[in-house]
């Protein structure tokens, strides 16, 4: 029976420590969102390093998340602290697919230096160039031109 109830407290504490770790992870998107370098600066101090990596409820990491936003400088941040540039989310989008399909090639750009695989793959099998294809950045093709020509030019297929 004791250990039953243990077994509970540590699960109702690991769920206020998952849902404290989300708040943060929430917090530290809105702040690359925004791009405050500065406040992220701060936050990415205290952050857990590995927290970045790690899935939230939705199986989305606070990387592939933020690879979304058009703040390369925080997301650089946010590598050099130990965020992973191939960090992928419950069906194998990684930082790349994210930012090719929803950033800009300023982002893309960085991630490929910081080491962002351009040959990665989701589990059904679709590639950064498929994903790149969708960008319609603010309702316009030449940013998504763009993001296609510097992955061809770091040998991304179309097809695997």
């Amino acid at each position: 029976m004791k250990r039953v109830l243990l077994g509970l407290v540590l699960a109702a504490a690991g769920g206020a420590w998952v849902a404290a770790a989300q708040g943060d992870a929430d917090k530290i998107f809105n702040m690359v969102n925004k791009c405050q370098i500065e406040a992220l600066d701060a936050a990415l101090e205290v952050f857990p390093a590995g927290d970045l990596n790690r899935p939230n409820a939705q199986g989305v990491p606070l990387m592939v998340r933020a690879a979304e936003t058009t703040c390369d400088q925080g997301i650089e941040k946010m590598i050099q602290v130990g965020g992973d540039p191939n960090a992928a989310d419950s069906t194998g989008r990684t930082v790349l697919h994210a930012a090719a399909e929803k950033s800009t090639e300023k982002v893309v750009k960085m991630l490929l230096k910081r080491g962002a695989s351009v040959d990665a793959k989701t589990k059904s099998g679709e590639t950064v160039l498929q994903f790149a294809e969708k960008n319609n950045y603010k309702g316009k093709t030449d940013e998504r031109d763009k993001i296609i020509k510097a992955l061809k030019e770091k040998g991304a297929k179309l097809r695997p």
